[in-house]
């Protein structure tokens, strides 16, 4: 196998010509998940905290508590008050 390997082309250089990066993905964030975003970034510091490793990084309750140091029923807590904080705006 060794040999193999060493019979093998050495890798090309790629030039930056080649393989050109669009100007823009094209991605375009709607209003609402504009909004969506100003109103979790809005949430205290605790709760937004929680919603973010819950919900955005798909955490379980557990490994959020022991992330954050504190129990599961405070990560239920204030993940609960900041839904409950994100209905109202």
């Amino acid at each position: 196998m060794a040999r193999r390997l060493d019979e093998q082309s050495a890798a090309v250089a790629l030039h930056e010509s080649a393989a050109m990066a669009p100007q823009t993905s094209g991605s375009v964030i709607s209003p609402n998940t504009r909004r969506m975003l100003e109103a979790i970034e809005g949430l205290p510091e605790e709760e937004r905290e929680v919603f973010e490793l819950l919900r955005i990084q798909g955490m379980t309750c557990p490994e959020a508590a022991e992330v954050l140091g504190v129990s599961e029923r405070t990560v239920h807590r204030r993940l609960n008050r900041g839904l409950m904080l994100l209905t109202r705006s």
